[in-house]
């Protein structure tokens, strides 16, 4: 009797087998034999397979069905029967089943059948899912829960449409009537435009904007439905913080540009907050606004940039005497102004009348250069009001000239002469300059110490924005 076995558990193919037979007496026989080993597929089996399981509406569901195979084949995974939406996430002999069930799934149980295939045989297992429905709830952040630090430019602008969110979509029809609203200030009911299911409504407010400064809670009833007829069934809250609104110009918020805004600029001078996007500009209109940590300085930030500083002094020259029922406003002012001034710390008077020069022209420009001028004659007689390069003298000249300039505010001044084809010549002053009246020689060499031959001449001034030239003539 002889035994033969396969190389291994999964051998196959054909082999030719010599049997030899010998007696005691040592004669023996031999013969051959062929065997053929015919392959077998071994189908792939499940190693891991979902329980039923209870899926809530609007979450993520992941589930995990793996196998083994035993012939070493990939296997592949097909969704035979699965909910609408579904879909399979497959990696090697492993997929997950994705699926995040909407409204429409609720209150349904589904059998899901998965298949597999090494290719040659196919498989298949299944799994139950239950869909439950999710609690309609309001979505909140910060912001609609508690008050709104000032100076941290969150919170709404009295422009603002507001919007109420909920975590799926709402049932429109439920929301008529069960949404009313409680007003700090006594807001006047606004309208609310709802969103034909949807997960969110809108409120806006009945006269275009909502009442500066106000705070307004959102009061949604707990009958409000979601699509499936379910409610909140809670009432719930919203709140909403709203900032003030800038006229430009009226830097003490008391309805009229005049010289009590220019006062503002010293109080709060260089501080700092949230800019207005909207019509950072001149233009008298209301400017919805953040309110600042220190609000009163909000209105102070005439332009809109962000800064108290000089710049805001053109609103208020553009807006001079405006009121929010009167736009025409004045050029004349009053003389309450002067007094007003002088209670101005001198450095803001200098730069406050400096970027008054470079305001639009009109308003009452022309008339608040004057008073800053005499102010400032008034405090510092000796000393100028403007920047200016004077023209030399004498002029012709040989060899040397004087030239004269004035400094209104401290800075870098600059001052060179150049030839006719703008090659810098000499430089006579390169330094930084404190206000007052100075003059400067120029001795008819360049920097190296050479004469220079007769002609004309350009000198220029470059100070802080301020940028002049004149001509010269040297003869000899």
């Amino acid at each position: 009797v002889a035994t033969i076995t396969a190389p291994s558990a999964n051998w196959n193919g054909s082999e030719t087998i010599t049997f030899t037979a010998t007696d005691p007496g040592e004669l023996s026989d031999s013969d051959q034999a062929i065997f053929t080993v015919v392959a077998v597929n071994q189908p792939p089996q499940f190693s891991q397979v979902p329980r039923d399981t209870i899926v809530t509406e609007g979450q993520e569901c992941v589930l995990t069905i793996s196998c083994h195979d035993l012939d070493g084949d990939d296997v592949t995974f097909e969704c035979l029967q699965c909910p609408e939406g579904a879909y399979l996430v497959d990696q090697v002999n492993q997929t997950d089943f994705v699926f995040i069930p909407d409204y429409s799934d609720v209150d349904q149980s589904y059998v899901v059948q998965i298949g597999a295939s090494d290719g040659i045989d196919d498989i298949d297992t299944s799994f139950g899912l239950d869909v439950v429905n999710s609690l309609l709830q309001v979505i909140k952040d910060a912001d609609t829960q508690g008050p709104t630090p000032p100076g941290d430019c969150r919170e709404n602008l009295v422009t603002d449409t507001l919007e109420v969110w909920f975590n799926e979509n709402v049932s429109t029809s439920s929301l008529v009537n069960r949404v009313s609203m409680i007003s700090r200030l006594g807001e006047p009911m606004p309208i609310y435009l709802y969103q034909d299911n949807q997960d969110f409504f809108r409120v806006v407010p009945s006269d275009g904007m909502f009442t500066p400064l106000d705070r307004i809670g959102l009061i949604i009833d707990a009958d409000v439905m979601d699509l499936n007829g379910y409610s909140m069934g809670t009432d719930d809250t919203v709140w909403a913080h709203f900032g003030p609104v800038v006229y430009p110009g009226d830097a003490d918020n008391n309805g009229i540009v005049d010289e009590r805004d220019i006062l503002r600029l010293g109080v709060f001078w260089a501080e700092t907050g949230c800019d207005r996007h909207q019509n950072p500009e001149v233009i008298w209109t209301m400017n919805a606004a953040h309110a600042w940590e220190e609000l009163r300085a909000t209105y102070a930030d005439m332009d809109g940039d962000g800064d108290v500083d000089a710049d805001d002094i053109c609103c208020v020259s553009a807006n001079w005497g405006k009121t929010p029922h009167d736009v025409a406003g004045r050029n004349e002012i009053e003389e309450s102004l002067m007094p007003a001034l002088k209670k101005l710390d001198e450095r803001f008077v200098e730069q406050i009348y400096k970027a008054l020069a470079d305001c639009p022209e009109g308003g009452a420009k022309m008339s608040l250069l004057e008073t800053f001028e005499a102010l400032l004659d008034e405090e510092s007689p000796s000393l100028p009001y403007s920047f200016a390069l004077a023209q030399n003298y004498p002029n012709p000249f040989n060899p040397s000239t004087t030239i004269e300039y004035s400094v209104l505010v401290g800075c870098h001044v600059e001052i060179a002469v150049y030839d006719l084809l703008g090659k810098r010549v000499k430089s006579l002053i390169d330094e930084p300059v404190e206000r007052g009246l100075y003059t400067t020689v120029w001795d008819g060499a360049d920097e190296t110490g050479t004469r220079v031959a007769s002609g004309i001449y350009f000198y220029r001034m470059q100070a802080g924005d301020y940028d002049f030239t004149r001509k010269m003539l040297m003869l000899k």
